[in-house]
C-alpha cells in the first residue's frame, strides 16, 4: 500500500479522535456513550482536560504523519521514539476498547488500530523493512 495512501487513513483516524475528544470537552450528547467506557451522564472535568491535551497530540501526530511520509521513514532518534511510543499506546489502546462496556467505545478500536498500524509501517525506511 502506498505510504501517502497509509498516511491519509491514519489522519483521517486522528481527525476522527480529535472530533470525539473535542464534543467530550463540550459534554456533546452523543459522545457520551463514546467515551469513558460510556459511564458517564456528564464528563469530569478532569477528564476533559485530559481530553484536551489528547486532542492537541493528535493534532501534532497528523503534522508527525506528514513528516513520516516526507522523511520516508524516521529522520531521528527522537522521531524513533515517538513512533514507537505511539505504535504502542495506540495499540493498546484497541485493547481497551474493544473489552469496553459501551459498545459505541468499541468502535473506537479500528481508528486506534489503523492509527498504531499506519505508523508502525509509515516509521519504517525502506533501508530497515
Amino acid at each position: 500500500m502506498p505510504k501517502r495512501l497509509i498516511a491519509f487513513f491514519v489522519s483521517l483516524s486522528l481527525a476522527w479522535n480529535v472530533v470525539i475528544l473535542f464534543a467530550s470537552l463540550t459534554n456533546a450528547q452523543w459522545v457520551l456513550p463514546r467515551v469513558s467506557g460510556g459511564q458517564y451522564t456528564s464528563i469530569p472535568l478532569y477528564i476533559r482536560g485530559l481530553n484536551f491535551v489528547v486532542a492537541l497530540f493528535s493534532l501534532y501526530l497528523i503534522y508527525f504523519v506528514n513528516n513520516l511520509v516526507t522523511s520516508d521513514g524516521t529522520w531521528s532518534q527522537r522521531s524513533a521514539l515517538i513512533a514507537r511510543a505511539v505504535t504502542l499506546a495506540f495499540g493498546l489502546s484497541t485493547l481497551v476498547n474493544m473489552i469496553s462496556r459501551s459498545q459505541l467505545e468499541r468502535w473506537n478500536a479500528l481508528p486506534a488500530l489503523i492509527i498504531a498500524i499506519g505508523i508502525f509501517k509509515l516509521s519504517r525506511s525502506p533501508q530497515k523493512a
